[in-house]
């Protein structure tokens, strides 16, 4: 399965690219017919491509984004590919304010290296808790 994670964690990588470049043309050749995105900590959920490229088009934010990390996992009895995606994401809104969050992504593929589904997580970076101050290293 060498070949086909890297493969896989390589179109992961591209397809978070592209949406950096607002390729949007090339994000939805990515995408598999069935495609469907999800926020858990919103409770929001996309099952229509149309309607995803469009949620990415209104994005109101110009989005700096660094891939920190991805890593590929084959289920053998499922016979499809997650890429886990860790991101650095920094926000400018059109009034000039920024935001900084990182957020972790699952994404599936099939084998044809399409995206079937995307979960993502994100959290906005926070000065530490109170609590927990003079105790970080």
């Amino acid at each position: 399965m060498g070949r086909e994670t890297e493969e896989a964690t390589q179109t992961v990588g591209q397809f978070i690219r592209l949406v950096a470049a607002k390729d949007w043309d090339a994000v939805r050749q990515m995408l598999a017919e069935d495609f469907e995105a999800y926020w858990p900590l919103s409770n929001e959920q996309i099952d229509n491509i149309d309607n995803f490229i469009e949620s990415l088009r209104r994005y109101p934010f110009t989005d700096t984004i660094q891939i920190l990390d991805l890593l590929c996992e084959y289920d053998q009895w499922d016979k499809d590919f997650t890429v886990s995606a860790q991101v650095s994401i920094e926000s400018k809104a059109q009034d000039g304010s920024v935001s900084k969050a990182h957020s972790v992504s699952f994404l599936a593929l099939d084998w044809e290296s399409r995206i079937t589904s995307m979960t993502e997580y994100r959290a906005v970076i926070q000065d530490p808790a109170e609590w927990r101050k003079g105790l970080l290293s």
